[in-house]
């Protein structure tokens, strides 16, 4: 696997896959990422969430002592990207705290949210340094929208978060950054075309399109239709330039069982990037990555009881656990598929450069 073939997006990036191929064989543990689930809890009410509690319910979290102690471990053994997610991130009271922590160490920081919080909360996130704003937009239709998650105005609300955002970039060049998650279904897919054009016109960086994955198999029945009548039109809607690199590679790949998952192959690599991340539940359970705990994967240790040589030596004992699992097998994501590909060939090839020099000694 060449290096044209692999899809950068925030923190995956060529310079993290190397840095993770050369330290492997040193058992050199760090941590690049880690995603932190602070809450269940939402103040909207869409029918197909798996976890989601409202405002008022009792919510048992990790205290924010011992989070901030995982996250400054994190932080000084090399994290440099930190994603704030939820059900909604934003009703965590202590998230301003864990923003300006990870600000301080120089850390990217991105988080998920419904963009239906006050307009002043996302003000104060983009002044305490938050880099980047994940908001989903799963249709064009307002009406269809505040259905889907249950709560009227709620489009309108995130509309109204949406351009404040790209205002802030563009007007008063703050260094932060949008992307539009769009989950699309066999119902939208007609609609492809209207879908880009309205999110496009909303002027993200870039579009994260994601197929239902509960529907992969029946996506391959569109894959004629897409390729001669669709990709066409959408591929040149895509502006040109160094954004949208993400959206360009989902166009690429958005109807093949490629797209999601290793699709039961007998050889599997191991999953290297999830023994240099940490995914973090509300709870403080610690999983091999955000899918595994969103698919009811079992945790791997718990923050409260394991250091941070034992976080590591667990996650990597799990890896190759990791893609062989149901849930990769049927849900890894596919620039998370290449990743893996590509650092293990790298560690593969440093190996066989390591013998050859020993060789020649």
């Amino acid at each position: 696997m060449g290096e044209k073939e692999f899809v950068k997006f925030e923190s995956i990036n060529l310079e993290r896959a190397n840095d993770i191929a050369r330290r492997f064989p040193k058992y050199d543990y760090r941590v690049t990422r880690a995603e932190v689930v602070l809450t269940n809890k939402c103040q909207l009410k869409c029918s197909y969430c798996k976890k989601h509690l409202s405002e008022n319910d009792y919510e048992n979290r990790v205290d924010k002592t011992t989070l901030i102690k995982c996250l400054t471990e994190w932080l000084e053994n090399g994290c440099r990207f930190v994603h704030f997610t939820g059900v909604e991130a934003t009703l965590c009271e202590e998230l301003f705290d864990y923003v300006k922590l990870c600000n301080k160490y120089g850390a990217e920081v991105t988080l998920s949210t419904n963009g239906n919080s006050d307009i002043e909360v996302y003000d104060n996130l983009i002044k305490a340094g938050v880099n980047g704003f994940h908001i989903s937009m799963d249709t064009l239709d307002r009406d269809e929208f505040d259905i889907q998650v249950g709560v009227k105005g709620a489009f309108d609300r995130a509309i109204k978060t949406i351009k404040f955002v790209t205002k802030m970039r563009d007007e008063y060049n703050y260094k932060t950054h949008l992307v539009i998650n769009t989950c699309i279904t066999p119902l939208s897919f007609s609609k492809l075309k209207e879908i880009l054009r309205y999110m496009l016109d909303l002027k993200p960086d870039d579009i994260k399109l994601i197929p239902i994955a509960q529907f992969k198999e029946k996506w391959v029945e569109y894959e004629e239709e897409y390729e001669k009548d669709i990709y066409p039109e959408l591929i040149k809607m895509v502006p040109h330039g160094n954004k949208f690199n993400m959206l360009r590679s989902r166009l690429n790949n958005l109807v093949k069982l490629s797209f999601r998952g290793y699709n039961n192959k007998r050889q599997v690599p191991p999953c290297y990037l999830s023994a240099d991340e940490r995914t973090v539940d509300p709870e403080g359970n610690y999983y091999g990555c955000y899918i595994n705990y969103r698919e009811g994967a079992d945790p791997v240790g718990k923050l409260q009881y394991d250091s941070f040589i034992q976080q590591s030596e667990k996650l990597r004992d799990n890896m190759l656990n990791f893609t062989k699992s149901d849930v990769c097998q049927k849900y890894c994501a596919d620039i998370t598929v290449l990743c893996n590909k590509y650092i293990d060939e790298k560690v593969h090839e440093y190996e066989l450069a390591r013998i050859k020099v020993s060789e020649n000694e």
